[in-house]
């Protein structure tokens, strides 16, 4: 791969998802701007994997078996301004600063996972998120610290289904 690259993008069919392990070679690539991996059955991201990537403004892991995203698989990543990590399915809860190294994040896509639960102070640090989408997962009860540290979130996608009726919601400013 040339190490001018700005833009990586990993994929797989449908019907056959890749095997792939990450590996901190991609900090050698210190002008991409967007990472998109996804249908590639990645399990976790390691302690400070995108460190160095200062340029990248846009990480797209949806559809992977991502279990349990701390804070320290995204520290170093000060620039992203966009974070995709729907329909993992063995996202279960988040705990609190799980972002907090984002802080130019405008938006967080964790749609369609298997989420119930969410920490107080799950936002600390993104004082600067626009756009909030947590639909499709199985979030019973949102306690109102969640969301303490979000200043102008101006977009919040929810849905949920009550009696096999889904009920979307597009909320403004939370």
């Amino acid at each position: 791969m040339d190490a001018s690259m700005e833009v990586l993008r990993v994929t797989a069919p449908e019907n056959h998802l890749n095997a792939l392990t990450m590996n901190p070679m991609i900090q050698s690539y210190k002008r991409l701007e967007e990472i998109h991996i996804t249908r590639s059955n990645i399990p976790n991201l390691g302690m400070h994997f995108f460190w160095g990537l200062d340029k990248l403004e846009v990480l797209n892991l949806s559809q992977n078996n991502i279990t349990q995203p701390l804070d320290h698989n995204f520290r170093g990543l000060q620039g992203l301004k966009e974070l995709y990590l729907d329909d993992q399915f063995k996202i279960y809860s988040l705990p609190s600063g799980t972002f907090r190294y984002l802080v130019n994040l405008a938006t967080l896509s964790i749609q369609r996972n298997s989420m119930h639960e969410m920490m107080p102070r799950v936002f600390q640090q993104l004082e600067r998120l626009q756009v909030l989408k947590l639909s499709g997962n199985s979030l019973v009860k949102l306690n109102p610290e969640i969301f303490k540290d979000l200043r102008v979130c101006e977009i919040f996608y929810l849905y949920f289904t009550i009696s096999g009726i889904e009920i979307y919601m597009k909320l403004g400013n939370i």
